[in-house]
């Protein structure tokens, strides 16, 4: 029992001693992972805020101020975009193949008829050369076919067909070869 003094009363005042019972109280204990998750978010989170911080003070507008004085007026601009050509003019060829030299490039001036580029002209003249080829085949085989049968040489309503070697060639390739 505990007492305590009342200063009017004279006789102690007794007061009973409450025992409650014991109560497990058990702290609830979190497990050590949590503590360092919610550790490394709070760490992450303040990354985050310092970033976009300094993200938003790099933006901020800034003025240049300078004193007062007299002189010429000066101007600076400051822009940005994409600058785009007054004329664009498209290039093209007739013809495809690979490019042994080139006399220009991405933006240089040129004039009419100036030579832009080289194609190499390798795969063409092999074209050139096969088909002259088979035209001195075709021809051989023809005097070859003159030779055994001389009766089966077609026959031109304007010319004279059995005349000179040279008539009979005009008259059998007809009027007009360009090689002729």
């Amino acid at each position: 029992m505990a007492t305590a003094v009342d200063p009017v009363r004279t006789e102690p005042i007794t007061f009973p001693l409450v025992s409650t019972p014991p109560v497990s109280i058990r702290a609830r204990r979190r497990p050590k992972w949590t503590k360092w998750a919610l550790a490394i978010g709070l760490i992450i989170a303040l990354a985050v805020a310092g970033e976009l911080w300094r993200m938003h003070s790099q933006n901020a507008i800034t003025y240049e101020t300078v004193p007062l004085e007299r002189g010429l007026v000066q101007t600076s601009v400051t822009a940005t975009g994409t600058l785009n050509a007054v004329v664009d003019v498209q290039v093209g060829s007739q013809v495809s193949g690979n490019i042994k030299a080139l006399y220009a490039d991405f933006n240089t001036k040129v004039t009419k008829g100036q030579l832009v580029a080289l194609i190499d002209p390798e795969l063409f003249q092999t074209q050139v050369d096969q088909a002259q080829a088979a035209l001195g085949a075709g021809l051989t085989q023809r005097r070859r076919n003159h030779e055994h049968f001389p009766e089966a040489e077609p026959h031109s309503g304007n010319h004279d067909c059995h005349g000179d070697a040279l008539g009979r060639d005009r008259c059998i390739r007809g009027s007009y070869h360009p090689l002729s």
